[in-house]
């Protein structure tokens, strides 16, 4: 690429580009950029440094509200822009995006590369005043995102891409499609089914939107029927999301052993294959990271009939596809799955041979430094 380039990312938080980005960065470093991760330092400041990323501390809040502390933040992500002077600034996620691709037009040369790993709350939501009013907020902030010619979308599912095609934000030629942030299939490795009770399992943020609801009605559903099984929530409330589960609801839940709430788990390819089936009835999606992770370890899958959700399963084949926000059909498709264990491992394989062929990290890690030399010519 000829003299080195810069390489910006801004994220809201360090853990979540650990998790979802650092691949993508190690690779650009590998390949000659100077790499630059701009986000809200929690734990992950030693981690990152270690990789040799050059770190820049932000005070982003993903919820904030006060429209002061909101232009304090938008004038130090200029200000950061007008010192390191990135030729790509990689934004991921909806404030990034907004506030990044403003921050960039101080420069004609920054490149702007807005991921969108999925539309929110606000577009899973039943219209009302509130959630129209807001829909036409983010619209507008979005076109603004995209106004510059030299910007491009990376979008994880093809719904939304179309989506924003379709509202002429940008143009198909500015939409890519990467399959989420890739799974590596080695360490993510299928294995025997666990012996014992059967453990269905939903892995991902404690917030409402997930269908964590729908679960639980769905097993005191099926505890009613007299089903043998037990259901396992893995992870933590996002306090920053307006749909946080309370943690007295988890502390009550576990305490009557309506569900196991596991908390935050750091070696999920050993947790996921502890579970026989994963679960997600999600309300919308990008491309969630967990079900990747679930199909590259083999499990079969249920989860809601919604964009992102139907990237991973085809019904029949991996999973089953169920309505959202409905506990009954949910309840139904697992007790299929937990009567069946011929059924669970035959729709296993077919999710890690899914994961193998359409979500490895190396595929999206390729895309993505494709794109990177695309936007540099």
């Amino acid at each position: 690429m000829g003299n080195k380039k810069k390489l910006l990312f801004l994220v809201t938080e360090d853990w979540y580009f650990l998790s979802h980005r650092l691949s993508i960065a190690l690779q650009a470093r590998k390949e000659g950029f100077e790499v630059i991760v701009a986000t809200r330092i929690n734990k992950g400041l030693n981690e990152l440094l270690s990789h040799g990323f050059k770190v820049v501390p932000i005070r982003m809040k993903r919820s904030g509200r006060n429209i002061l502390g909101e232009l304090k933040t938008l004038i130090e992500i200029m200000g950061i822009y007008l010192r390191e002077k990135p030729d790509i600034a990689h934004h991921v996620a909806v404030k990034p995006v907004l506030y990044g691709s403003l921050a960039a037009l101080v420069s004609k040369k920054i490149k702007c590369i807005n991921a969108i790993a999925g539309l929110g709350f606000v577009f899973s939501r039943n219209d009302n005043f509130r959630t129209r009013l807001l829909k036409k907020i983010f619209l507008a902030g979005y076109r603004l995102a995209f106004l510059s010619h030299s910007s491009h979308g990376i979008f994880q599912n093809k719904e939304d891409r179309s989506f924003f095609i379709k509202h002429k934000i940008l143009t198909k030629k500015r939409a890519v499609l990467i399959p989420g942030s890739g799974v590596d299939i080695s360490k993510f490795s299928e294995g025997p089914e666990p012996e014992g009770e059967i453990v269905v399992m939903l892995a991902s943020r404690m917030i409402w939107d997930k269908g964590i609801g729908e679960l639980v009605d769905a097993t005191r559903i099926l505890k009613s029927r007299g089903i043998g099984f037990k259901t396992v929530l893995v992870g933590i409330p996002d306090k920053e999301n307006p749909n946080a589960v309370p943690l007295k609801i988890l502390e009550r839940w576990n305490r009557e052993k309506i569900v196991e709430w596991w908390g935050f788990k750091k070696n999920m390819p050993e947790i996921l294959r502890r579970s026989h089936i994963v679960v997600l009835p999600s309300y919308r999606e990008g491309l969630p990271k967990g079900l990747i992770e679930a199909a590259s370890c083999g499990k079969p899958i249920i989860a809601a009939d919604v964009p992102g959700c139907r990237e991973i399963v085809h019904a029949g084949k991996n999973g089953w596809l169920v309505p959202p926000q409905n506990r009954e059909i949910l309840a139904d498709k697992m007790e299929e799955l937990i009567k069946d264990s011929c059924l669970r491992k035959k729709m296993g394989r077919y999710s890690r041979q899914m994961a193998a062929k359409y979500f490895t990290d190396k595929i999206v890690i390729n895309k993505t430094m494709r794109l990177y030399r695309i936007v540099l010519k």
